[in-house]
């Protein structure tokens, strides 16, 4: 039972952090499509966009590698073992 409350604690601060990402992630992504509509595109701006989305993107994926991380430290050997499996 206190594996799992940790576990749970763990899966829902990475959830939190993760939609906040996310939402930065679709204010770029809106802030990239305005970008390409008609007139003149400044392409300097859309590269630095697409890097702040790939940024975000990486900090997403570095958030899920750190909680698994922390779940493991919460987890047997044994039970790792199973949870692979």
């Amino acid at each position: 039972a206190e594996q799992q409350k940790k576990i749970t604690a763990i899966q829902q601060e990475t959830s939190k952090a993760m939609w906040q990402l996310m939402g930065t992630m679709h204010e770029q992504g809106h802030h990239m499509q305005g970008m390409f509509g008609p007139g003149a595109l400044d392409e300097a701006a859309a590269r630095k966009a697409f890097q702040t989305m790939q940024e975000t993107q990486k900090s997403m994926f570095d958030m899920q590698l750190e909680a698994r991380k922390k779940i493991d430290a919460v987890l047997t050997m044994e039970q790792r073992d199973q949870l692979r499996r």
